[in-house]
């Protein structure tokens, strides 16, 4: 004998209140997950910028050396651009991220005909809450190029000494 009979005709969706809390739930995981998930896209934008940079700087010096001329990059923080090669090297333009911050303490990177500079620079992009700052150093006399995490404090002089390689 049945205790509880379940009608044949019911319909098999959900009801409101079971609808209403599915929404909740799903409100609460998305007001969690979405702060994390630009502080994701932040990060990405600056890694994508600092390899824009690199990749950017390091074409120009090579370009310099093969063509033995002095060849440099104009670095546009305002802009958010790069123009590569002034000088007599190839000229194209590179765009980087708007949402990204660039602080140069060095003018634009230029290249002699053996791919060396004169001056030692220090080029730091960081995302808009400066949780995520990358930095790109080019020294003095050989021109050697790398990278790292920027530890100083962006309100402060860009010094080299803060950037710290991975």
């Amino acid at each position: 004998m049945l205790l509880y009979s379940v009608p044949s005709s019911r319909n098999g969706g959900f009801t409101l209140i079971e609808s209403a809390v599915i929404t909740i739930i799903i409100g609460v995981l998305a007001a969690i997950a979405v702060p994390s998930f630009r502080e994701v896209l932040r990060r990405m934008e600056v890694n994508q910028a600092m390899t824009l940079m690199q990749g950017t700087i390091q074409d120009v010096q090579n370009q310099s050396i093969k063509r033995s001329k002095t060849c440099s990059v104009a670095i546009d923080t305002v802009n958010k651009k790069m123009t590569a090669g002034i000088g007599n090297c190839n000229v194209f333009s590179n765009e980087l991220p708007r949402s990204v911050t660039i602080l140069n303490n060095g003018g634009n990177p230029t290249f002699d005909y053996r791919g060396q500079t004169t001056t030692l620079q220090t080029i730091v992009i960081a995302n808009a809450s400066q949780s995520n700052k990358k930095c790109l150093v080019i020294s003095n006399g050989i021109g050697m190029i790398r990278t790292g995490n920027y530890t100083g404090n962006l309100d402060s002089p860009i010094n080299s000494s803060n950037c710290i390689t991975s």
